[in-house]
């Protein structure tokens, strides 16, 4: 009789610890007859070595910290208990220690206490990082960590006292200018010589001949001129007397009108220092704040401004001296662009881009076939670092391959924040073709899930040409006409197409451009497959879209001769663009606003008891208010006052007698929606989608089991798109 094992039974490990190796277990089967057949399992047992997973690998340390600090803390997973240590350091100052503070925290890397006198940004810039983690069995993984220097900054005093120029002219008498005049007459006139002054040196006659001329006085008498407090002349005093010939005294009229036209003058001269003065205090004062409020204004509009970029390299080097590294981190380090989107860095496991002044955050692909000398696709954003000051940026989703979602956070207000993506999508004819379907149906699913109203955009490598077929629907959305450069389209442009108008966005490329070009230039030809996509109602933030060849690119940064452009110059172009962030900057006010309640007493009137208002002191207010009012002026004074002592007296008894709760009013800020105005095209239909969008929502937020938080999340995407559609119709 032939027998025959068609399973075994499950084997099951003792609780003893198995150690790494091979196992021969041998399986005897007997039957009724006592024939028994022998068999041999081998059982094998393996380890892996622990993963760290994490995903930024560039931290930075300030060039004066002296106190022990956490730069770091190591994501590390393994089945078995592992422990990390600090393996090399490059330049090794033993200013690093990897330690872990309590057995139940994580592993954390470490500044040392005492080390700005070793850390010195002149010198050493960078350190170089290898973190070890190894697992009870001895198998050991490391990873590779930089630590930038930021440069001490001298402290500089930007707020100086500054002086301020009071008047420039004075408002009051600083000095008087005084002239002088002779005034003549019978009883002024003086028969002094020396007061003559004759054309010859003959003239010692008391007779004024024809050759004598005008007499110019000596000497200064009070008989003055105040052209700051207005002429007069006020002759008086025997000791200065001025002497004319007698011959000149019909001058005199001459004299006193020149003086009346010198008091006018000085009057308008007074009237004019007045003006000036007035008018030089109002400039002084106003214009440091029309300046300030100018100097506000453009810096909050530059601050509020964010420089994108997206760019397909066609891979990046690792290897710091390499001719494309040095290429693209050039011309990263030349644009010096906030927010840059990469894709198809070909970079592998948890291998990152490092350039000084930007953090990483990347999405390798996990899939690569076995026989690959390089990595292919990966997408990834570099960020600069003054950004990272001002936003908590985080991953959001990154589990399909060739998307990524990063999340702007607003430190300040957290209510602020907006969302970047980069894509890739593979050609339709490539052996890394994937269901383009899927694909944009989890795009589809990441938009949804994004907070209504927050501004977003996508940009990548879509590898469709959607030449000038419409990304949204003609007669309803109202879009500026997009400028097409490349009028081919291929099978991916159409479902491209039908996939914009899904999701209420629109195409940037050829919208409020400097330069709109084809995206991919090479010697196979020319196309469009580079996009930047944003939703229709933020397009207004979107501002000076570029397209930058990259032979445009070389010319700029003089790269001609530098390197050996065949090998590091990529053949997609550079795309940038402005996106202008209005964001609320009251929102934090707002929000205590919102917080705050006011409170308002009730009473229960309905049952009210038998002593009400029978109290005898009560019954004589009542009797002094009745009194008072038949006594007083009939005027509304007097009514007025009367009316407020009778309320005081009844809030007083039901205060005293009458039960009663308190009522928390609205603020104002929660509005009843359903008493807001419908719009024209909103019906009931439409009422009854919205409705169950929402109940699909809640039951998927309130969820707390991931298993059925994804399939609600499914339900909840589907019921919004059945919506969109639904709106799109009306």
């Amino acid at each position: 009789m032939l027998l025959q094992c068609l399973c075994l039974d499950r084997i099951k490990s003792s609780a003893a610890d198995w150690k790494v190796g091979e196992y021969t277990l041998e399986y005897s089967v007997k039957d009724q007859c006592l024939n028994e057949g022998t068999t041999y399992v081998i059982v094998g047992v393996n380890n892996t070595a622990p993963e760290i997973r994490n995903t930024v690998i560039s931290y930075n340390i300030k060039e004066n910290n002296n106190d022990e600090t956490q730069i770091m803390s190591l994501t590390v997973t393994d089945k078995q208990t592992y422990r990390c240590n600090l393996g090399t350091v490059s330049p090794n100052d033993g200013i690093f220690i990897i330690k872990q503070p309590t057995e139940t925290n994580p592993f954390n890397l470490y500044l040392k206490g005492g080390s700005m006198k070793y850390i010195d940004y002149d010198a050493k810039p960078q350190y170089t990082v290898t973190a070890v983690c190894t697992d009870d069995y001895g198998l050991a993984t490391e990873k590779i960590f930089y630590v930038n220097v930021e440069k001490n900054i001298e402290p500089v005093i930007d707020v100086l006292p500054r002086s301020y120029v009071d008047s420039v002219m004075a408002t009051s008498v600083v000095n008087q200018f005084i002239t002088t005049a002779d005034v003549h007459n019978d009883k002024t006139v003086s028969n002094n010589k020396r007061l003559k002054r004759s054309l010859d040196y003959d003239s010692e006659s008391d007779s004024c001949s024809e050759n004598t001329k005008k007499l110019k006085p000596n000497s200064v008498h009070n008989d003055s001129i105040n052209l700051i407090d207005g002429l007069s002349i006020s002759p008086h005093g025997h000791d200065h007397q001025y002497t004319q010939n007698k011959h000149c005294s019909e001058k005199v009229d001459d004299i006193c009108e020149l003086k009346s036209l010198v008091v006018g003058l000085a009057s308008s001269m007074n009237q004019f220092c007045d003006i000036i003065t007035k008018r030089m205090g109002d400039i002084e004062t106003n214009i440091p704040k029309q300046v300030a409020q100018m100097i506000d204004q453009k810096v909050s509009e530059e601050m509020k401004k964010v420089s994108c970029g997206f760019w397909n390299i066609n891979g990046w080097k690792v290897d710091v001296d390499s001719e494309k590294y040095n290429f693209l981190a050039e011309c990263v380090r030349y644009y010096n662009l906030h927010i840059l989107g990469l894709v198809e860095t070909h970079l592998t496991g948890n291998t990152g881009i490092n350039i000084d002044g930007y953090t990483w955050f990347g999405l390798n692909r996990k899939e690569i076939h076995i026989r690959a000398k390089t990595g292919s696709g990966g997408v990834g954003i570099l960020i600069r670092n003054d950004v990272r000051d001002e936003f908590n940026i985080n991953i959001v989703e990154d589990n399909t391959d060739g998307i990524i979602w990063v999340k702007f956070e607003d430190k300040n207000f957290a209510h602020n924040c907006f969302y970047v993506c980069v894509i890739y999508l593979p050609p339709e004819n490539s052996t890394r073709a994937v269901n383009i379907h899927e694909f944009f149906d989890i795009l589809m699913t990441n938009i949804y899930t994004i907070p209504q109203g927050k501004p977003f955009y996508i940009c990548g490598d879509w590898n469709s040409r959607c030449s000038d077929l419409p990304d949204s629907i003609e007669g309803i959305d109202k879009l500026p006409q997009r400028n097409v450069v490349d009028f081919q389209h291929n099978g991916y442009g159409n479902i491209f197409c039908d996939f914009l108008t899904d999701v209420n966005c629109c195409i940037l490329n050829g919208r409020k451009t400097l330069h709109n070009d084809f995206t991919f230039v090479s010697t196979r030809g020319m196309s469009v497959v580079d996009y930047c996509v944003l939703p229709y109602e933020h397009l207004d933030n979107f501002n000076n879209f570029n397209v930058i060849r990259t032979s445009s690119i070389v010319e700029q940064i003089n790269a001609l001769g530098k390197y050996d452009l065949k090998k590091a110059m990529p053949d997609h172009s550079l795309l940038t663009w402005d996106f202008t962030l209005n964001f609320d900057s009251n929102c934090c006010i707002n929000t205590q606003t919102r917080g705050t309640s006011e409170t308002k007493k009730k009473y229960d009137t309905r049952n009210l008891p038998e002593d009400w208002l029978c109290q005898e002191s009560t019954i004589a207010e009542i009797d002094n208010a009745i009194r008072f009012l038949e006594n007083s002026i009939a005027d509304q004074s007097s009514i007025d006052n009367m009316y407020e002592n009778f309320v005081k007296i009844v809030k007083t008894e039901m205060c005293n007698k009458l039960p009663a709760k308190n009522i928390v009013l609205s603020n104002g800020f929660n509005i009843n929606k359903r008493r807001r105005c419908k719009k024209e095209w909103w019906n009931e239909e439409l009422t009854l989608l919205w409705n169950e969008v929402c109940k699909a929502e809640k039951v998927w937020i309130k969820c707390k089991i991931k298993r059925n938080k994804r399939e609600l999340r499914h339900i909840f995407v589907n019921k919004r798109r059945i919506f969109d559609k639904a709106v799109q119709e009306f």
